[in-house]
């Protein structure tokens, strides 16, 4: 019983340790226009930073631009996600990654 209880111990801390971070599911399609919107309102506030993309601005901040709290959310779930893939799964050499200048308009 006590081997049992460890077992079970032990794949509880392992399944928790579990980070890795999920693809967000696909918006309905009513819902894409403003999300759009969303996301070019606040692409100037993502940088990439030791090859991993960050907001620099707070959902409060978001908010006041316009970006409301549900797209910030999914926004930022975008975000680690993608620095999941890049790091996990593209960047396994240890490679820098860098982003070039560009224009949102």
């Amino acid at each position: 019983m006590r081997k049992l209880l460890l077992i079970f111990l032990l794949g509880l801390t392992i399944s928790c340790g579990n980070n890795r971070p999920h693809q967000p599911e696909r918006l309905p399609d009513d819902e894409i226009p403003a999300y759009r919107t969303a996301c070019l309102k606040i692409a100037d506030y993502i940088v990439l930073e030791d090859s991993a993309y960050h907001l620099t601005i707070s959902k409060q901040q978001a908010a006041q631009i316009g970006v409301p709290e549900k797209y910030y959310d999914r926004i930022q779930q975008e975000l680690d996600y993608t620095n999941y893939l890049v790091r996990e799964e593209y960047n396994k050499k240890g490679i820098p990654i860098e982003m070039p200048e560009f224009q949102t308009e």
